[in-house]
């Protein structure tokens, strides 16, 4: 099923717009005990810029994600006892609308799913579109960057721009916005905490420095920190 499958690029570009994707792997550990290839994993920087492990073959997940998974109520759709199985599950009611034991192939899901989708479509109306989806994971991004450069204001507005189209987003996204609006800020917090250390040991840099990018804190709340900081240095 992975490589038939998850790894089918006929598959992923129809995934990118008609599909979600649920893992549930029960060998995972015994994998990486033998030191299977296909739980090996690579090393890259995560939202919040920590390094991390995750997995070569589910690009994105690492091994806690893909525990947590199992974790989850996505088990229960098994009752066969067989692997591997592959549903297609309704998002509103979490029902099973249709399923399989054993091995697929990507024309045979994406046939369901196209079914799936006009069924769904037709009682609930159009969902939220990848475009959509791609738009905040674009804005989250630009704003991370931004805010590794200290232009924490200009990542604040865009966050808040991106914000206000949301009123009918679920709250996975809404809170994908929240989650990089906290880091902007832990961001700003850090900065300043670090020119005011600096303050002690060579206020004239802090002085220039500061001084340079106060308006950058726009937005941040830490805008009477900034002057408190700069005063600090200029008397």
């Amino acid at each position: 099923m992975h490589s038939a499958v998850l790894q089918n690029k006929k598959y992923i570009g129809f995934s990118r717009k008609g599909t979600v994707e649920v893992l549930s792997l029960s060998s995972l550990d015994r994998g990486i005990e033998a030191g299977d290839p296909k739980a090996g994993t690579y090393k890259a920087k995560d939202e919040d810029g920590n390094e991390v492990e995750y997995l070569l073959s589910w690009p994105g997940l690492t091994v806690e994600d893909v525990t947590k998974i199992r974790e989850s109520p996505a088990p229960r759709y098994n009752k066969s006892g067989k692997i591997p199985y592959t549903t297609i599950v309704d998002p509103y009611t979490l029902e099973e609308i249709e399923g399989w034991v054993g091995g697929q192939s990507a024309n045979t899901i994406m046939d369901a799913a196209v079914k799936a989708t006009r069924l769904l479509q037709k009682e609930h109306g159009k969902g939220l579109s990848r475009d959509e989806i791609d738009k905040v994971d674009e804005a989250v991004a630009k704003a991370t960057e931004l805010s590794s450069e200290m232009d924490f204001d200009k990542a604040l507005s865009l966050l808040d721009q991106v914000a206000k189209k949301g009123n009918d987003w679920p709250e996975t996204l809404t809170r994908k916005i929240e989650k990089a609006h906290e880091r902007v800020i832990r961001n700003a917090e850090k900065a300043l905490q670090a020119f005011e250390l600096d303050a002690k040991l060579d206020p004239d840099k802090v002085k220039k420095e500061l001084g340079r990018v106060r308006r950058k804190f726009k937005g941040t709340g830490f805008e009477n920190w900034v002057e408190q900081i700069l005063a600090s240095v200029s008397s």
